[in-house]
């Protein structure tokens, strides 16, 4: 359930690729722009972790065994581990603009057996949990040594100030799906109602006016696109 989030992150990074490295000639420029890649790539995943803590309990519930509920409480934190490699991504444009394959490999290995180090502590204590929490720490980790590696090989400007609230929003949505509410339909109403805000949130206070406006017309030229295309294929033929 929680790598499912994979598909989205995997399909970011084919597109990434290809895009950071059209800026290898255009140093000044990819500054500005990696930064705001960062931002909206945060503002999306952010989006879309809300929705794997908010439906975890409720979607295993419906579709596994009780023997097996248990499992709910790690599909968020599993989704968010997932989605750092996202981040882990943007932040590897010193080592790919500067060939330092060797650092960033020392970096990756460095990362993994942090991630077995912290597993082997927390899982005896906290079993299923701390499978999740070890992989999330180490996922941390890699970033912790790549962001200031990379930014003494480029220094892009990440928004620092402006991801805290997007990140603090995701926050309250993760720390309130793991409330013991009375009932699974106070649960729901709860959660959902936090994600639905917190969507509001990120598309008033977050998302650039001229980037709504970018986003809007997309949506109406597809929207017009589509409604086209089925009008033609309703026609009856000759």
């Amino acid at each position: 359930f929680g790598r499912t989030i994979e598909l989205f992150v995997s399909s970011f990074i084919s597109a990434w690729s290809p895009y950071m490295l059209s800026f290898l000639n255009k140093t000044e420029e990819a500054i500005t722009q990696f930064g705001k890649i960062l931002y909206y790539y945060t503002i999306g995943i952010c989006a879309l972790l809300a929705c794997y803590f908010s439906l975890a309990k409720p979607l295993v519930f419906l579709m596994v065994q009780p023997l097996y509920y248990d499992i709910w409480s790690i599909i968020g934190i599993i989704a968010v581990s997932q989605a750092l490699w996202g981040v882990y991504g943007i932040s590897t444009t010193g080592f790919l603009f500067y060939k330092k394959s060797l650092l960033q490999m020392c970096v990756e290995i460095t990362a993994g057996v942090a991630t077995i180090g912290f597993c082997y502590l927390l899982i005896p204590s906290l079993h299923l949990e701390g499978a999740a929490l070890g992989m999330l720490l180490g996922f941390l980790t890699l970033l912790f040594m790549s962001f200031p590696l990379n930014r003494r090989l480029l220094p892009v400007r990440y928004p620092v100030k402006r991801l805290i609230p997007i990140v603090s929003g995701l926050g309250i949505v993760a720390a309130l799906s793991f409330f013991p509410f009375s009932s699974m339909e106070i649960y729901c109403t709860a959660t959902t109602t936090a994600t639905l805000l917190y969507f509001t949130f990120l598309w008033f206070f977050c998302v650039e006016k001229k980037d709504k406006d970018i986003i809007l017309s997309l949506l109406r030229t597809r929207l017009l696109t589509s409604t086209a295309n089925g009008s033609s294929n309703s026609l009856p033929n000759n």
